[in-house]
C-alpha cells in the first residue's frame, strides 16, 4: 500500500535474518528492530557510535579502501 501511495516503506520489529530476507523480497525500503541492535540509553550512544566508526575505519584499512591523513 505504501509504495502505491508513493511512500517509502519501513518495517519495524525485525528480529531474524529470515524476516529481513522476506522483507527484501517484498521490496521493503527500510527495516529496524532487534536484528540490527538493541536500544541504548542516550549516555551510551556516543560510545556506541564511536565504536562503530572505528570498526568501519579499521575494516576499510584492512581492505585497503581508506585514506588516512596523518598530521
Amino acid at each position: 500500500v505504501g509504495h502505491a501511495l508513493g511512500l517509502q516503506v519501513t518495517a519495524e520489529g525485525v528480529e531474524t535474518a529470515a524476516e529481513l530476507e522476506y522483507l527484501r523480497d517484498q521490496n521493503c525500503d527500510r527495516a529496524q528492530g532487534y536484528y540490527f541492535g538493541r536500544p541504548v540509553q542516550g549516555a551510551s550512544l556516543d560510545a556506541l557510535l564511536k565504536s562503530i566508526a572505528e570498526k568501519s575505519l579499521s575494516d576499510q584499512l584492512v581492505r585497503g579502501r581508506a585514506t588516512v591523513a596523518i598530521t
